[in-house]
């Protein structure tokens, strides 16, 4: 894959509960997408499924996901496809399933996409009680 191919553009990337299919209208069906996960004991493994629409591509891309702690280090990575944008006008949708992520510790965590190792999404996603997040 060239390096320095402009990246994708990301229009929607959601952390959701379940991704659905309806086999009838041919739409996705995205089951409570969320920032916040409010569970008590860690380390923890969170399942997700991720939904992205991006454009803009030209060309191949090897599409990251790596979860930052809030001191910006890397807790987990995921490499899960190589994206084949070959019309940059049309969105390209990604819909992954069932992803487990690895939690050491309550806090802020930052879900960044990549393409061909440039930053293209990030969501934010706020990961313990909601009393850990309140302003004193």
């Amino acid at each position: 894959m060239k390096q320095d191919l402009p990246p994708p553009t990301v229009q929607a990337f959601l952390v959701c509960s379940e991704i659905l299919f309806d086999d009838r209208t041919q739409r996705f069906i995205l089951v409570n997408p969320t920032h916040h996960v409010p569970v008590e004991h860690f380390p923890m493994q969170l399942r997700a499924s991720i939904y992205m629409q991006l454009r803009g591509g030209h060309g191949r891309y090897a599409l990251d996901l790596d979860l930052r702690n809030g001191e910006g280090d890397s807790v987990w990575q995921f490499r899960p496809c190589e994206l084949d944008c070959t019309d940059p006008i049309l969105p390209h949708t990604v819909d992954l399933h069932d992803l487990i992520l690895d939690i050491p510790e309550p806090g802020r965590h930052d879900l960044v996409a990549l393409a061909n190792g440039q930053e293209i999404g990030l969501q934010i996603l706020w990961i313990g009680p909601r009393e850990f997040f309140a302003a004193d």
